[in-house]
């Protein structure tokens, strides 16, 4: 009994001590490997996974980071754990319902956390109960390594709330959430932030929430605030910073830290246009690195450029998961209340367009993979580039001007169009990107009737290096609500340049346009 004792003796004073070197190293509690769970402990026997996944109430959020994946796991599956199809975001049947009424919505609480407390099924979760409503019903999904994925739907559609469940700020009624690997998400501006702290203070805290050791944030500190471009008012309370500095902190935390999952929320729509192009060049690098991105945004333009596919969701329930274009095309006839075999249709009917007249696609440096959208009505039936007088020059000199000639087609009144231009270099990055307005002004292009068809003539002259470049055309006009998109064509067209071009820093192309009927 004696020699028990002075075991137990030494080993508090062991525990002791190491508690004390942590606390002077600064180190979390979960430093030393002894303390850690081991992989194997994050994902549970088969026995027991097939028993979560019959119940649809389970909610699983793993955060684990991708190293500390199961190897049983990935030896069942045949991939390894850094494989382009592992999926990082997979949601079964996700449903979350809420009640109009305050009251109802307490006393419901209360029952229902009582009958989890004693282990009781509660089947009111399988129906509405009176003044409850369903935000987001049956919603299933997969987000792969290197994609990105767009949201859309109009307001009120159940795109926050299903962005919320995600990151386990709530619970979900109905269904399952796995996530996999470190989660940065920006769901809503400021979230996150304790406005009474400094800049400073609060990157620690946020860092800190996500497991980053004082260590590891030291590191990464300089590189956050340069990204944030806040400079000396990194020591500035939160509550002191316009909504721009909040966001630029936010999402510079966030990326830093090099989550595995990016969720971001509609918060860049504050940005400027420079710190925007600054944050998707950023998930390009996340997305290259085997991150993947949830990108929810009214903004349908970046859906269309940077998004690999894009889901559709509509008074909670999830009507389209698939190619961005389709989905698009889609979401556009939900706001306009029309069907797309009507816009169709129509675009034939009105300018007498059959299959054999759509030349665009026969264009011999087409894109078969372009992103194309809009409510089609206007339409590019055609387009080709001459340099030196010569048509579909397989590669064309730098430093010689370019005619890039459009085809279009109007299949109803429109007041006021725009007609849109820009190149993407051949690492995915626009490097030109000009319109009708910007080189006519608001009233220097004129209508069109419906029937109308014209020549669209952008001229410009190519300062760039050898590579293959991306061209990008639209149509569309400005209306009341806002610019109205009517035919988008993404990465339709591949422009190569034959001869290398020393780069000479800023590029400008000299652009023209002349539109004649």
């Amino acid at each position: 009994m004696q020699s028990t004792d002075f075991d137990l003796c030494d080993n508090f004073k062991k525990r002791e001590k190491e508690t004390q070197t942590m606390k002077n190293h600064n180190l979390p509690s979960d430093s030393f490997s002894g303390l850690k769970p081991q992989p194997s402990d994050l994902s549970p026997p088969e026995s027991q996974a097939s028993n979560l996944r019959s119940h649809p109430s389970d909610f699983s959020l793993l955060k684990s980071h991708p190293s500390d994946f199961s190897p049983l796991e990935s030896q069942v599956s045949g991939l390894t754990p850094h494989t382009s199809n592992d999926v990082l975001v997979r949601v079964e049947n996700v449903s979350k319902k809420f009640c109009r009424s305050l009251k109802r919505s307490l006393w419901y609480g209360m029952k229902d956390l009582g009958s989890e407390l004693i282990g009781r099924s509660h089947k009111e979760n399988e129906g509405l109960r009176q003044d409850e409503f369903w935000a987001v019903k049956d919603v299933s999904f997969e987000l792969k390594r290197g994609e990105c994925l767009g949201l859309i739907g109009r307001n009120g559609a159940g795109k926050t709330t299903l962005l919320r469940m995600l990151n386990g700020l709530i619970k979900p009624d109905k269904g399952r959430i796995e996530m996999r690997g470190r989660v940065g998400a920006l769901i809503a501006l400021g979230a996150g932030f304790n406005p009474i702290l400094t800049g400073r203070e609060n990157i620690y805290v946020n860092a800190a929430v996500l497991g980053l050791s004082q260590k590891e944030i030291n590191s990464k500190f300089d590189e956050i605030v340069e990204f944030a471009e806040l400079g000396e008012f990194i020591d500035t309370p939160v509550q002191s910073y316009s909504s721009g500095m909040t966001v630029r902190l936010g999402f510079a935390v966030a990326i830093t830290l090099e989550p595995d999952v990016l969720i971001l929320d509609e918060v860049l729509a504050v940005g400027d246009m420079k710190f925007q192009s600054k944050c998707f060049q950023r998930m390009k690098d996340i997305m290259h690195g085997g991150g993947a991105i949830l990108l929810v945004t009214h903004a349908l333009e970046q859906v269309a450029y940077y998004c690999d596919r894009a889901i559709l969701v509509n008074k909670g329930r999830l009507l389209i998961d698939g190619d961005t274009s389709e989905t698009l095309n889609h979401y556009i006839k939900i706001l306009k209340h029309e069907s797309r075999a009507t816009i169709n249709d129509k675009s034939k009917e009105l300018c007498g367009i059959g299959a054999a007249e759509e030349k665009f696609q026969l264009y011999p440096f087409y894109n078969p993979y372009e992103t194309r959208w809009g409510d089609r009505d206007a339409t590019m039936t055609d387009v080709c580039l001459i340099q030196n007088g010569q048509n579909c020059l397989d590669k064309l000199s730098p430093g010689v001007e370019i005619e890039l000639i459009i085809t279009a087609c109007f299949h109803t009144d429109i007041h006021k169009p725009i007609y849109g231009l820009s190149i993407k270099s051949p690492q995915g990055n626009t490097i030109f990107n000009i319109n009708s307005r910007q080189l006519l002004g608001p009233s220097g292009v004129p209508g069109q009737k419906k029937g109308d068809r014209l020549k669209i003539r952008f001229t410009f002259t190519p300062f760039l290096d050898v590579g293959d470049y991306l061209i990008s055309l639209g149509i569309a006009s400005e209306a009341e609500s806002g610019i109205q998109p009517h035919d988008r064509r993404y990465d339709s067209i591949r422009l190569r340049m034959a001869y290398p071009l020393l780069s000479t820093g800023e590029m400008f192309l000299n652009p023209s346009i002349c539109i004649t009927a």
